[in-house]
């Protein structure tokens, strides 16, 4: 009974981000339950199209939380990077994605999300190709002698 008075209570930005995590690890790992879980019902359609590919074609190697703006107690805004890569290519790329958030009565469920900046490519759109960053270049070789002969 005297410990009940030593828990603060959990801050509305320590919810949305701990909801964010969760939903965006479980889309990493392809938790799609436990993912959906956090987003309302009006986008899951959508947030399931958008991630269709993961783990198929393409590869999501990390997610990160990128900075949180709670803007009044039922809003909020999570920055997103994600690094990926796609199966017919292997290059490693990064996208930013802003998440909009909205604290119902269900909890924080995630109520819109688009890609702000970096590649194109993980929501199911073209991938961009993206030319070698420079040529194959093969060196002429040289032999290292002594100065006493060889």
């Amino acid at each position: 009974m005297a410990l009940a008075g030593c828990f603060a209570p959990v801050s509305p930005t320590q919810r949305v981000a701990d909801a964010a995590r969760e939903l965006n690890i479980a889309s990493r790992f392809g938790q799609t339950g436990v993912a959906v879980a956090h987003v309302d019902a009006s986008i899951r359609k959508d947030f399931l199209s958008r991630r269709s590919q993961w783990g198929r074609e393409l590869r999501i190697a990390d997610i990160e939380l990128a900075g949180l703006q709670l803007k009044d107690e039922d809003h909020a805004s999570v920055l997103v990077d994600v690094a990926w890569s796609s199966n017919a290519d292997s290059l490693l790329r990064a996208t930013r994605l802003e998440q909009q958030w909205e604290n119902l009565p269900q909890g924080w469920k995630l109520v819109r999300e688009r890609r702000i900046s970096g590649d194109t490519g993980l929501f199911g759109e073209m991938i961009q190709p993206v030319d070698p960053p420079h040529p194959d270049v093969h060196l002429p070789s040289r032999t290292l002698r002594s100065p006493s002969g060889p």
